[in-house]
């Protein structure tokens, strides 16, 4: 019996050692089918999301630059409507006379004709030939005049006056002009392409006042203090023309006083294109009249 007893004992050990080795074997089979298919699932996720990582940041980095490139599109078109808004169309822009400057030199270098630098800055330029150091010229960049509407003007009368056809004036960009019988008195009237005349002239003086002195003669005529023909007393700027001229305003080129002048009075004297300047004073006269000549060139202004 202790025989059997012990065969059942050792076959009963030898059940659970095959149970145990089957179920280790079975354990470390399953792990190593979990682990391997972990690897498989961990390395397919991972490429899967790696891939997925790619194609995305691609298209973020994609989308984010075709963004930025709208973005910056339309910031382009925002700062270009705000230039567009904020420095319209400039006709003119400023020069600052330095030294060896001339007009003629002026012209070539910013292609414009010289009589329309000088005319654009008659308030400053004396004379074409005698530029000053520090002066600010306004120099247009097209061949255009500037006309200031008088009263009755139309722009037919302007027209005429700078010898360019009517609709070359309408039809000019900085114009608004729909009906050329429309206009007011103090528009600004943009003519491009006009003509400015030069008129050769004798010139003299007349005074108020003798100072007395043998250098200063008496001029053209003296004790002149009183009413014009125009019925205003006489006063700095007032000029004696021929009677056609009663009105007429001008600029003469080469004055040191950079004066407009207005044709007020007449005399006996005053014929054709002659102007006699009034002045307060004979020496104020003669060293005027010395400067500019008894003959010179003027410019009409209306």
């Amino acid at each position: 019996m202790f025989k059997n007893i012990s065969q059942y004992v050792l076959y009963s050990l030898l059940c659970v050692s095959l149970i145990s080795c089957s179920d280790g074997k079975n354990d470390i089979t399953q792990q190593s089918n979990i682990i391997v298919q972990n690897e498989n699932n961990i390395n397919s996720d991972q490429f899967v999301d790696k891939k997925a990582e790619i194609v995305t940041t691609n298209n973020n980095v994609l989308a984010q630059d075709m963004t930025k490139d709208s973005i910056i599109l339309k910031e382009d078109n925002k700062d270009t409507s705000k230039v567009i808004e904020q420095q319209p169309f400039q006709l003119f822009f400023n020069h600052e006379v330095v030294t060896g400057d001339t007009l003629w030199g002026l012209a070539s270098k910013f292609d414009i004709g010289w009589k329309y630098i000088y005319w654009n800055n008659l308030d400053i330029i004396a004379s074409p030939s005698a530029l000053s150091i520090g002066q600010v010229l306004k120099i247009p960049k097209e061949p255009i005049i500037v006309h200031k509407v008088k009263i009755g003007e139309t722009v037919s009368d302007i027209a005429s006056r700078y010898e360019v056809p009517i609709d070359k004036i309408i039809n000019y960009k900085l114009n608004k002009v729909n009906d050329i019988n429309v206009i007011s008195v103090g528009d600004e009237i943009y003519v491009p392409d006009g003509v400015v005349q030069f008129f050769q002239v004798t010139l003299s003086f007349y005074y108020c006042k003798d100072v007395n002195n043998p250098r200063f003669l008496s001029g053209d005529g003296g004790d002149f203090c009183g009413i014009m023909r125009n019925g205003q007393k006489v006063y700095p700027g007032a000029a004696a023309c021929a009677y056609r001229f009663l009105g007429q305003k001008f600029v003469i080129v080469n004055d040191p006083l950079k004066r407009t002048y207005e044709c007020a009075d007449t005399g006996n004297l005053v014929l054709g294109w002659h102007r006699d300047i009034w002045f307060n004073t004979n020496e104020e006269g003669w060293n005027w009249l010395r400067v500019v000549g008894s003959t010179g060139s003027i410019i009409i202004l209306e």
